[in-house]
């Protein structure tokens, strides 16, 4: 039986084997061919003198996000430093300026205001886009200090007429909203902080805000500061604060079709290259998808686990079309930590230690009855003299204390050992 056992356990261990075996070389068989196949581009682009290389991603295995760098529909990772970000106006009253730097605290590639006038004037960096009467904007601010009273940076999104219509703002360690025509602290802030701000509106309703993904209203909303507001025009950042820097990062626009919101809450991949031809469009491709339209260096969400191939296209004046040679790379990156659901762990303890409890105090009351009880010693009762049956020859004596049998004239029981003397016949 044993042998039969034995060998049927051998047939599926080979079995398995086999299959997983098969499987293994057959992903292997496909992803050569497709390997072959994507390396061979298409001829209708140019690629031979290079007008397009790509720096990043490079030909290698990512084990984690480039630092610093985070999707957004305007991650300023084109832009060049020291100078207005591309596609954004810049206005102050004084003497303030607005620029990309390098970095600043753990992003990369960050618009930076300073107001250095004060008495009342402001420094503004704004974005004007088509008319949306529902929406949600997402980007990160980093304050310099807790602003004194009177210092501000502001958030304003203007209106069709134009009025700045929802309006939030961090002054003296508060952060305030206006709901409706009246402003109101809702919270607070620390300085020296990136904080992820998102706001959602809806024209014919109201407006929400989440501060690093937690909701500020509780759901309730905030009224719009104009009352004729019916759609949704232009974002600006601006600050009041003397001598104070402020820095904006990763904004997302939720009508962008190659920004999803939540994107620029994580890290991603650089997209980076070089294009020795001027280009009129861009795009690029990532696995043979879609291209998408891009206006330089972006940053991609992180792809999922696995080898990812990317090339990168443009076309100039002349309708020429030039593509990248593909670049392959891999991700292996870990998942996400996710915090168990101790829900189930918690239920359980509660039980075990209710139980607990109940078994403690029912020792408890045992120990104080015991106590309270009284106590009769054990009353011995003396054994029955043993029953004396004859048998043919002679007479035999069953033993008091283990029952068996024994021969008349033994003194002491065969088996246990106890004495007979006692119980036996007084003849004997």
């Amino acid at each position: 039986m044993n042998g039969k056992k034995n060998i049927i356990i051998i047939i599926f261990f080979l079995v398995v084997v086999f299959t997983f075996s098969c499987s293994f070389i057959n992903n292997n068989i496909s992803f050569n061919k497709n390997f072959e196949l994507n390396c061979k581009g298409d001829n209708s682009f140019q690629t031979s003198d290079n007008e397009i290389s790509i720096i990043t991603p490079e030909s290698k295995t990512y084990t984690e996000p480039m630092s610093g760098y985070y999707p957004a529909t305007y991650g300023f990772e084109n832009d060049e430093i020291w100078i207005i970000p591309e596609e954004w106006s810049f206005f102050t009253s004084y003497t303030g300026f607005v620029q990309v730097v390098e970095e600043m605290d753990g992003h990369n590639k960050v618009v930076e205001l300073k107001d250095a006038g004060g008495g009342g004037g402001a420094t503004i960096v704004s974005n004007t886009f088509s008319s949306q009467t529902t929406g949600i904007i997402e980007c990160y601010i980093y304050l310099d200090y807790p602003h004194n009273s009177g210092d501000y940076l502001m958030i304003q999104i203007h209106d069709q007429n134009p009025q700045d219509t929802i309006v939030i703002y961090w002054e003296d360690g508060n952060l305030v909203v206006y709901n409706g025509a009246a402003p109101t602290t809702v919270g607070s802030y620390n300085g020296y902080t990136w904080y992820h701000v998102r706001i959602q509106f809806d024209c014919a309703d109201d407006w929400h805000l989440w501060i690093d993904e937690n909701s500020v209203d509780g759901g309730s909303g905030y009224g719009f500061r104009s009352t004729t507001t019916t759609s949704i025009t232009k974002f600006d950042m601006r600050t009041w604060s003397d001598n104070v820097f402020n820095y904006i990062d990763a904004v997302g626009y939720s009508w962008d079709p190659n920004y999803n919101i939540g994107d620029n809450l994580n890290e991603g991949l650089l997209l980076s290259f070089v294009n020795r031809t001027p280009l009129d469009w861009m795009g690029y491709s990532l696995d043979g998808l879609t291209t998408k339209t891009i206006v330089g260096n972006t940053t991609l969400p992180l792809p999922t686990n696995g080898v990812h191939n990317i090339q990168v296209f443009g076309n100039d004046s002349l309708g020429t079309i030039y593509a990248s040679e593909i670049q392959y790379f891999s991700i292996n990156a870990p998942p996400p930590y996710i915090p168990p659901d101790n829900s189930f762990i918690i239920i359980i303890s509660v039980a075990v230690g209710a139980l607990s409890i109940f078994l403690g105090v029912l020792l408890i009351l045992y120990v104080i009855l015991s106590r309270n009880r009284k106590y009769e010693p054990h009353k011995f009762k003396e054994p029955k003299k043993p029953e004396i049956r004859a048998k043919p020859k002679h007479g035999y004596l069953i033993c008091p204390y283990c029952h068996n049998e024994n021969d008349i004239k033994n003194n002491y029981c065969m088996y246990c050992g106890s004495s007979l003397l006692e119980f036996k016949p007084d003849n004997m």
